[in-house]
């Protein structure tokens, strides 16, 4: 749950972070950024994060689970960086010309997604059951 002047007890960890980006002006300056920013959030936790939990949680072993989560970073980190191009010509940051909610979605995605391939494949395993 999290609280602050304009919300109380405001549950969901997207929601949250939405807000307080909102609140910090992270949203983009007008629709057409706050939107390309909501399709970089989920593009970055859709394609990545669910994903790559996904299959630690159905592969049989970690042999497996490495190979596929690390199989599923590789286009995730792809597409990031396509969607990431078309913005300035990817020199920059994802939308607009400065930071925004969306590049610390990403930023967030890819560090979990790392750690997970890095080290806690096999001790996410236990959780499935």
């Amino acid at each position: 749950m999290y609280s602050d002047q304009y919300v109380q007890d405001l549950p969901q960890s997207n929601a949250i972070a939405r807000h307080v980006a909102n609140v910090n002006g992270l949203l983009g300056s007008n629709p057409g950024e706050q939107a390309r920013i909501d399709a970089v959030v989920e593009t970055a936790y859709m394609d990545s994060l669910d994903k790559v939990f996904k299959v630690i949680f159905t592969a049989k072993d970690v042999k497996t689970k490495r190979a596929e989560a690390a199989e599923v970073v590789k286009v995730a980190l792809a597409n990031l960086e396509s969607v990431l191009k078309k913005n300035n010509d990817g020199t920059g940051f994802f939308v607009g010309n400065s930071v925004s909610y969306a590049d610390l979605a990403v930023f967030n995605a890819v560090h979990n997604c790392l750690g997970l391939l890095n080290r806690g494949l096999q001790n996410l395993s236990g959780h499935k059951s």
